[in-house]
């Protein structure tokens, strides 16, 4: 009471004497800032009197109990307060961070603090952001910390990798945050650490792996006491990993009441997602462009935008196969302007791609092999190897219509390589069921032994070769009109 009244009074006080400024944020509650001379003095001060050293750790135990009492709200109804109250109060954040890694500062602290942070981070796609902190606390730390923080720690780089659709990093996080999980027998963390990890097993393109680790995550979320939110997460992935659409509509009908249950939009749009897939295969546009577009709202209330840039990509391919150009083109030119400013390679490239097919419906042809062969050069290096392979069959479309038939067949050879799954059989990885019908054309040409040849060529290129030989498409084509 009394100290409270001081404090105000103390404020006052300040402010009169223009000392100290004050200002709303967007919840309308009043904050207070310091004019950068005065804030040095008070530093200069406080170290004279050798206060600052405990002060700093007062600072840092406030905030660190603040953000995990956030953490512990992300993932429910009330997610979007405590998102808005991070934001707000992340600069002080990041000096407590900042205090951390210095020499007087306390690493295990600012590992808790990360730990706290990382689903703030990677909804609000502070990717790079988050990653730099953990390198920098667990380069300090080393060995010297308890193994259940160093699991948690390794997990969420799994999970920010995502972001930054480093898979490398990913998967060698997530794997060592699973090894160390198994070891300490953190059911919890193996359920946690799954999702993310078997995302970078899909990308790298062994799918076997990654059914693998989100079938062991799923069991161990099933026999823990109150696990809606893990469950929820590995539904979904485990029925992304289906290639039929009746088997993943299976985990529709389970997972989707849990994120109902629990009010947390991140995985309500996950769930939508999924049901939205279930949609589109079965021909049912219309439904599906209704979930698309919840999503797409769902997502501007979380301020994510990695899934706000996926719901543009799917409105825009469902416009388009409902022959609706200009507004599929709307779509993409929105989200890779979007794409553009994050900076995420592989968003880029999606829509560098969606562009490509843009332009081959309207008969450009250099322009789409233009957008493939700079879609590819965005993700080559990344090792992306489910997206190389559908730039790949787009390629491989175009050269088909062109005429190009050799070139068409030896592409859709590397194409299955690259998926390591007879793709005639998989139909959702055709997405447009127009290009399935094209692969079954293909497919059947592979009677003729000549073909068959030019067929084995292409299984047989490396990533780098199949890339080199895209590239070369539009002389392909040159030739055969020549």
């Amino acid at each position: 009471g009394d100290l409270a009244l001081a404090v105000l009074d103390g404020l006052a006080a300040l402010l009169d004497k223009h000392l100290i400024t004050q200002k709303l944020d967007q919840a309308g509650a009043a904050r207070f800032g310091m004019l950068e001379l005065i804030h040095e003095y008070a530093l200069e001060r406080l170290e004279m009197s050798q206060e600052l050293s405990g002060l700093r750790r007062c600072h840092a135990a406030y905030y660190l109990h603040l953000a995990e009492e956030a953490d512990s709200h992300l993932r429910s109804a009330e997610q979007l307060t405590w998102f808005q109250q991070l934001e707000v109060e992340h600069h002080n954040l990041r000096a407590v961070l900042a205090w951390c890694v210095t020499e007087a500062g306390d690493p295990l602290l600012g590992l808790r603090l990360v730990n706290a942070l990382s689903w703030f981070w990677f909804v609000r796609c502070y990717y790079s952001e988050g990653s730099r902190w953990i390198d920098r606390l667990l380069a300090i730390t080393g060995d010297n910390i308890p193994l259940d923080v160093r699991a948690w720690t390794f997990s969420h780089a799994c999970q920010l990798a995502v972001g930054l659709d480093d898979f490398a990093r990913g998967r060698a996080m997530g794997e060592a945050a699973l090894a160390l999980a198994r070891e300490v027998g953190d059911q919890q963390l193996v359920a946690y650490v799954t999702p993310p990890l078997s995302n970078h097993f899909v990308c790298l393109g062994e799918l076997h792996l990654a059914l693998h680790v989100v079938k062991e995550g799923l069991e161990k979320a099933r026999h823990m006491v109150d696990a809606p939110w893990e469950t929820g997460r590995l539904l979904y992935m485990l029925g992304c990993l289906q290639d039929a659409s009746e088997e993943a509509a299976k985990f529709v009908a389970e997972g989707l009441p849990l994120a109902y249950q629990l009010g947390d939009r991140w995985l309500l749009i996950y769930m939508l997602g999924l049901a939205e897939r279930v949609a589109a295969e079965e021909d049912n546009l219309v439904r599906a462009a209704s979930l698309s577009t919840e999503m797409l709202s769902l997502a501007r209330e979380l301020q994510d935008n990695r899934f706000i840039l996926l719901n543009l990509e799917a409105l825009g391919d469902l416009a388009y196969r409902h022959g609706r150009i200009e507004q599929a083109a709307a779509y993409y030119h929105e989200g890779f302007e979007i794409a553009r400013q994050t900076g995420t390679p592989g968003l880029i490239a999606l829509f560098l791609r969606d562009q490509g097919h843009l332009a081959q419906q309207r008969g450009e042809l250099s322009e789409a092999i233009k957008c493939y062969r700079q879609a590819l050069l965005w993700v080559q290096k990344l090792g992306h190897k489910m997206f190389i392979a559908r730039c790949l069959l787009s390629m491989a479309m175009l050269a088909e219509t062109s005429g190009a038939l050799a070139a068409a067949t030896r592409l859709m050879g590397a194409v299955e390589a690259l998926y390591n799954i007879n793709i005639i059989a998989a139909k959702g990885a055709a997405e447009d069921p127009n290009t399935y019908q094209l692969i079954a054309t293909i497919y059947a040409r592979l009677a003729d032994p000549s073909f068959a040849a030019v067929w084995a060529a292409g299984q047989a290129m490396t990533l780098d070769e199949a890339i080199a030989y895209a590239m070369t498409l539009d002389l392909l084509i040159q030739e055969l009109g020549a």
